[in-house]
């Protein structure tokens, strides 16, 4: 029996799997669905058909998410996750000795796709934590690229590409841009609304930072009408569970729920680093849901943490991210950051 040799190099993400009191790790929003929704989203959810596949083409989610993103339903495909979306468009939509470049350190995913897809892997870098559009497009057009993908804020970095720089990019790179957004509802330079304009642009939005639905996993692509029916083309017919598709329903219908949400986060993580602040950590602000620190001794202060059974996650080795937490949350690591230095 032989197996393919590119799994012998890839190396598989590993989110936290240890059970602990807090924790602060994965951008998960700290907010759940509650009250009238919660009754809505449950109730929605009771009428999923057990015994029936989900709508292959999750029609009313994508209506749904283009009018919330002021676009037009042909120009959305739902997945499981933007994960899944990242997966087809790597594998399907460029050819396999393709190159992609991403600009390191980024979501670690988008180079496990590519890497999966055979394709060859090039990093644009960054200006110390910040994203480079000149060295991308350069790096783009030196390697004659066939794809270009960022996170935008970025993560890890937290930092974030201005709209005209961004525009910038995809105007000058002759290859698929994609633009993850999945934290951008943090932010407000959004390129949403370039998609029709510009058909390479391709922008990637989630449900699980800002809507608090990381456990139902929801992602959307935007861009235009033909590359949206490419990725239709490539999908499987039932990649969206008629659960998931319910309760993204319900939660993106509810623009009063998703408001209040941004808002609580944005005022948690305003709170979060002031705290850090006062107990002298210097942290480095964010244009996300987290914060960061940077520490001579950061993985040595992760494993106290943890022993403190509070969990964060070491990144770029001499950095701390805290996802904004409750307020019990944020004190929790606050005081354990604080017992710890």
């Amino acid at each position: 029996m032989r197996i393919a040799s590119k799994l012998e190099k890839l190396a598989p993400y590993e989110p936290t799997i240890e059970k602990f009191e807090v924790v602060l790790d994965a951008n998960e929003s700290f907010l759940a669905p509650s009250g009238k929704l919660k009754d809505k989203i449950d109730k929605a959810l009771s009428q999923v058909a057990l015994n029936r596949y989900p709508d292959p083409t999750a029609k009313a989610l994508c209506t749904a998410a283009a009018e919330r993103y002021g676009v037009l339903p042909e120009q959305v495909v739902a997945g499981n996750g933007s994960d899944e979306l990242i997966s087809l468009v790597m594998s399907t939509m460029v050819e396999t000795d393709g190159k992609v470049v991403i600009s390191a350190p980024d979501f670690s995913m988008y180079a496990f796709y590519a890497e999966l897809s055979e394709h060859p892997v090039i990093s644009a870098g960054k200006n110390g934590l910040f994203l480079d559009a000149d060295a991308m497009i350069n790096t783009v057009r030196e390697n004659s690229a066939d794809l270009l993908i960022f996170s935008n804020p970025c993560n890890p970095s937290g930092q974030g590409l201005e709209r005209d720089e961004v525009i910038r990019v995809v105007e000058n790179c002759d290859c698929l841009v994609i633009v993850d957004e999945a934290y951008m509802e943090f932010w407000d330079q959004s390129v949403l609304d370039c998609v029709g304009k510009y058909p390479n642009l391709i922008v990637l939005k989630t449900c699980s930072k800002a809507f608090g639905l990381a456990a139902a996993r929801c992602g959307f692509v935007i861009s235009t009408k033909e590359i949206v029916d490419n990725v239709k083309k490539a999908k499987s017919p039932y990649n969206v569970n008629g659960f998931t598709q319910a309760a993204a329903l319900e939660i993106l219908r509810d623009s009063e729920y998703i408001s209040n949400s941004i808002s609580s986060i944005l005022q948690s993580r305003e709170k979060l680093f002031n705290a850090l602040c006062e107990i002298g950590v210097n942290p480095i602000f964010c244009k996300t849901n987290f914060v960061l620190i940077k520490l001579s001794n950061a993985k040595e202060v992760w494993l106290k943490l943890r022993e403190k059974g509070i969990s964060v996650r070491n990144i770029m080795g001499d950095y701390l991210r805290i996802t904004a937490g409750s307020d019990e949350e944020n004190a929790r690591v606050v005081s354990a950051l604080k017992e710890v230095l």
